[in-house]
């Protein structure tokens, strides 16, 4: 598998749809108008620009696809936070 990053920056809200459905046919959603897609072969990624380019306006929109890795040398990671540690509250002290 090859892993790519799709982003876009697209003015209508309709056509912003059009191309989140169809990059959710090929990957999953990363954030708003960030997407992960898994592709055996280049030729996918020429249908899947194809039918992107299909749908926006050249003039205003713009979508960026990005190489990341195959299946066996990853070059990103998910970052997530660690979680927090038990935090034990101090008990006050009367004061006399």
């Amino acid at each position: 598998m090859k892993y790519y990053l799709y982003c876009y920056d697209i003015a209508s809200d309709k056509q912003r749809l059009r191309c989140a459905k169809i990059l959710l046919n090929y990957g999953e959603r990363i954030q708003e108008s960030v997407y992960q897609i898994a592709v055996r072969k280049h030729r996918e990624i020429i249908a899947i620009n194809r039918r992107l380019l299909q749908q926006i306006d050249p003039d205003t929109d713009k979508i960026h696809c990005y190489y990341i890795a195959t299946k066996n040398h990853p070059r990103c990671q998910k970052i997530q936070p660690l979680p927090s540690p038990a935090i034990t509250p101090i008990p006050f002290a009367s004061i006399h």
